[in-house]
């Protein structure tokens, strides 16, 4: 296994100090939850320093954060404010059901259904929602960059 690199998780820390500001949840009260010292997680939480794989799962945890729609924003589309647009939360949901059907769909006994699937492995399924949601993601940013547009003339 390898490690994870902290830089790796900035924008997974950027996200959670999102959620934990959106929630005002106190640094203190998180720092008892999720037992930690509250002077680690004041730092991470100004940036000063970074998280941890152990603190991020158990802030993911305690925050509740949507951890789809985290990897969607955070990884494939490589912005973590991303996180927050109502827009893109709506479409993680379709992106989440899409693949879960995709799946579902390739393990079905169905022969009008399932042939076509049933032939793939589970790493080709996996491969193809990579790439059908890479594909999404590239066209939610031109959909983004014109409703951008579109709220800069209404303004």
């Amino acid at each position: 296994m390898q490690a994870v690199r902290f830089d790796e998780l900035e924008p997974f820390r950027e996200i959670v100090v999102g959620v934990m500001n959106r929630q005002q949840r106190s640094t203190g009260e998180l720092a008892r939850a999720i037992g930690c010292e509250r002077t680690y997680l004041s730092k991470v939480r100004s940036g000063a320093r970074p998280l941890s794989p152990v603190a991020l799962e158990k802030l993911v945890i305690e925050l509740k954060v949507d951890r789809n729609r985290m990897a969607l924003a955070a990884v494939v589309m490589g912005s973590p404010a991303l996180y927050f647009d109502p827009a893109f939360k709506n479409l993680s949901h379709y992106v989440q059901a899409l693949l879960i059907s995709a799946l579902e769909l390739s393990e079905a006994e169905d022969r009008r259904h399932g042939m076509l699937l049933a032939s793939l492995s589970k790493d080709r399924c996996e491969q193809l929602a990579q790439q059908a949601i890479a594909q999404l993601a590239e066209k939610f940013a031109s959909v983004d960059t014109m409703l951008g547009l579109a709220r800069t003339v209404a303004a």
